[in-house]
């Protein structure tokens, strides 16, 4: 089981690949910019 955690509060793993999945998109922009935009997610396994 894993919970995931952003900013010190859980949040569903719908949302962690969702933010992820947006992260992805802004790395791969030239735009460093977009770079600071980047959410970290912290993920724990039990």
């Amino acid at each position: 089981m894993k919970i995931y955690y952003l900013q010190g509060k859980e949040i569903s793993e719908k949302q962690a690949k969702a933010i992820e999945a947006k992260n992805k998109e802004y790395i791969n922009s030239n735009d460093i910019s977009l770079w600071a935009k980047c959410q970290f997610i912290t993920v724990i396994n039990k």
